[in-house]
């Protein structure tokens, strides 16, 4: 099947393979009817793009989802997104990271609770924040750790 081979490429380390899943997913949009990608087709190119640290890419297929009446994004794929921005070791992809944190959290308070963020996710953005060095994002993470409530957060290593 077609979320198979997603799986597969999605798996290898190979940034050729990524791109493949990506066009893969077009295809499957292109074509339509029975092939449509599913909420898992998304996770596997979300994630393969993610672990190369693509977070534009990855940002813009999880976008794509928001349009897709046959998927829903879930709290995975978002976290792979918010991990892609945290990987860019600069403020802006700590800002980013934070950015769609709350927006997770906004959707989850609005209804949408497959996309409320998790213990990954809070743990995530707070590397990222404390990694980017400056003392805005120190205060920001935070602000992060003092508005969540103990069962979002975790004991992370930020090292």
């Amino acid at each position: 099947s077609y979320t198979s081979v997603l799986k597969a490429l999605m798996r290898s380390n190979k940034d050729e393979d990524a791109k493949k899943a990506l066009a893969l997913l077009r295809h499957m949009q292109e074509r339509g009817g029975s092939i449509r990608p599913n909420t898992v087709a998304y996770a596997c190119v979300i994630h393969a793009l993610a672990q190369r640290g693509w977070a534009q890419m990855a940002q813009h297929v999880l976008d794509s989802t928001m349009d897709d009446p046959y998927a829903k994004p879930d709290v995975i794929s978002f976290t792979s997104v918010v991990d892609a921005w945290a990987k860019h070791g600069n403020g802006g992809g700590a800002l980013e990271a934070l950015a769609l944190l709350q927006r997770m959290k906004e959707m989850a308070r609005n209804g949408n609770k497959h996309v409320a963020p998790n213990a990954k996710t809070y743990c995530t953005v707070l590397s990222a924040l404390a990694k980017s060095g400056t003392q805005q994002h120190a205060d920001l993470a935070q602000d992060v750790l003092m508005a969540s409530s103990s069962s979002d957060c975790c004991c992370c290593n930020v090292a």
